[in-house]
């Protein structure tokens, strides 16, 4: 062998054995050398339960067996019992906490449930590659039985003196008092939180103060109140005590709610739309179209803004409640005509309390129903009928910081008050 043909040689040998250490001393990815997956839960649990939640807790498995910490979970619920071949169709809980190192504990509250319904959770861990563990144990837990509210207090039967109602639509609070839009005496009254006769302002007329027919009312956070004076086309504005503020509008307005930065939100049931002023009138904005699709409307009376600044539809003759965002935005739909739970006829009014339950005035159901803040329905309380809890076409429901709910029973001329369930 020539001189040239050994340096080659010896060259191609020396390549080779740095590439062998090369390559024994390069770590192998773990994907490339993991074939263990995460040990199955054994001890899925169920805890604490209320009436839209449960509390699930296990043990953490680990990564490779029983070692390490897994990188995620898959937990799954459903109202039926859950196998390995029906796992995938269960639901999927969102927002799953991270693995901890094994041998911890760990627990998340899976809400959004509905009340007295039992539910079967289940779960997997995995790792990167991804090696999925097997099906933990299968754990039950059932929320609690809503109670409705109960009755409080009642106040008002038909006339035209101080305290009394003729057809009494709209009702609003704020802190410690209740004010009522009486349709039918042309009046706004004002009344303490126990039904206690404070003032009155309005009389049948076009002047400013005057009302014909007035249906919604609303109360700012300065106590200022909104009233849609329906058969003049107009809102008007007043001070807490019923002093003249000012007055805007054409068209039809119904319904009138204000949210936290004073905006207001007036329902017009001809002109099927929702329009959004400031507190001294000035048009902003609005959205809706008669039709039954998503963002139409047909008839909306009534609306309300939560805590939030989304706003609740009742739209009547859709029999839904749609929910937007305070520009208009459509998120979410609940509701179709019938007089089951969830059901609604001709659905009139809808408020907001500080947890974000909504609260609609079944008109033609004779009922208040609860509802979560997605259309989970919660409760339902109320009756055809005249006795305590009894309603005969509710048209105004409102609710105070402590829970309170007041409704304004429409033909019996009477505005009930009714407590949280404890």
């Amino acid at each position: 062998m020539d001189r040239r043909a050994c340096i080659s040689l010896w060259g191609a040998i020396g390549l080779l054995a740095l590439s062998l250490v090369s390559g024994c001393n390069k770590t192998p990815t773990k994907s490339q050398g993991d074939g263990t997956s995460p040990a199955s839960i054994a001890d899925l649990a169920t805890t604490t339960t209320t009436v839209s939640s449960i509390t699930v807790k296990w043990t953490a498995p680990g990564d490779d067996g029983a070692v390490g910490t897994a990188p995620s979970y898959d937990l799954r619920y459903s109202t039926s019992t859950i196998t390995e071949a029906n796992f995938a169709s269960a639901t999927q809980v969102s927002g799953e906490p991270a693995p901890t190192v094994a041998g911890t504990a760990q627990s998340m509250i899976v809400a959004g449930l509905v009340a007295n319904t039992t539910y079967y959770f289940a779960m997997k861990a995995s790792d990167e590659v991804p090696n999925i563990s097997a099906l933990s144990n299968v754990a039950a837990g059932a929320t609690l039985a809503y109670t409705p509210p109960t009755f409080v207090t009642a106040w008002g039967t038909d006339g035209t003196g101080n305290g009394y109602f003729r057809y009494p639509w709209g009702v609003a609070v704020d802190e410690g008092n209740v004010y009522v839009a009486d349709s039918g005496n042309n009046r706004i009254q004002k009344f303490s939180s126990t039904g206690t006769y404070l003032t009155q302002w309005g009389t049948l007329g076009s002047g400013n103060g005057d009302f014909v027919s007035p249906t919604g009312v609303a109360v700012d956070g300065s106590g200022n109140v909104y009233v849609t004076d329906q058969g003049n086309a107009r809102i008007q504005k007043f001070s807490s005590t019923g002093i003249y503020l000012t007055q805007w509008g054409t068209g039809s307005p119904i319904g009138v709610a204000v949210d936290g930065s004073g905006n207001v939100y007036v329902a017009e049931w001809q002109n099927d739309r929702i329009q959004k002023f400031t507190s001294t009138g000035t048009y902003l904005t609005q959205w809706g179209s008669l039709g039954s699709g998503n963002g139409e409307f047909s008839a909306p009376y009534g609306v309300a803004v939560d805590g939030s600044g989304n706003v609740y539809v009742a739209d009547r003759s859709n029999n839904r409640i749609q929910k937007f965002t305070s520009t208009g935005t459509y998120l979410t739909q609940w509701g179709s005509v019938g007089s089951g739970d969830g059901l609604f006829n001709d659905p009139g009014a809808v408020a907001v309390d500080g947890s974000g339950n909504v609260y609609v005035a079944d008109y033609g159901n004779d009922r208040i129903q609860k509802f979560t803040s997605t259309g989970t329905y919660l409760t339902q309380w109320g009756r055809a009928g005249v006795g305590d809890g009894d309603f005969v076409s509710p048209t105004g429901v409102a609710v105070d910081g402590s829970g309170n709910v007041y409704v304004a029973d429409y033909f019996n001329s009477r505005i009930q008050k009714f407590a949280p369930a404890p």
